[in-house]
């Protein structure tokens, strides 16, 4: 092998390097897709977090929501139908943004984890889960 011939091998292999390198880097671009403006633009979901479980009892239960984002108008609070927590009211905390108040009435509750959602009457859903446990006051 003379000198040219070397020269043109090194040139070659050297093509061949970065085109080995080129190819590897397009198939990481394609197994780890980078996010588009739709996904960009999807808010993360909103929650809501109450402290503590919330007592199974005959006299209305008083606890404090807070949810992580803001909804617009009115407060409302639900629960699923099986849980047996009615709500009697979800008053905003003006004190606290992003906490609302929630009278409920969970003499006919069931313990377990439910699901809560506070939604705005004019746009906006936050959604968490409660404890619900049996309180010392449940008649039999």
């Amino acid at each position: 092998m003379n000198v040219k011939q070397a020269k043109q091998a090194g040139m070659i292999g050297a093509v061949a390097v970065a085109l080995v390198a080129m190819l590897a880097l397009a198939g990481a671009r394609a197994t780890d897709p980078e996010p588009t403006l739709a996904t960009a633009l999807v808010p993360a979901a909103c929650t809501v977090q109450v402290a503590g479980a919330i007592p199974i009892q005959t006299e209305p239960v008083v606890i404090k929501a807070s949810h992580s984002e803001p909804i617009e108008g009115e407060p409302t609070a639900l629960f699923p139908v099986e849980s047996g927590i009615e709500v009697v009211s979800a008053v905003p905390v003006e004190a606290e943004p992003l906490t609302v108040s929630l009278t409920l009435r969970t003499a006919q509750a069931q313990a377990g984890d439910w699901d809560l959602t506070i939604a705005g009457t004019n746009g906006g859903e936050c959604r968490g889960k409660v404890k619900v446990q049996a309180g010392s006051d449940v008649p039999n």
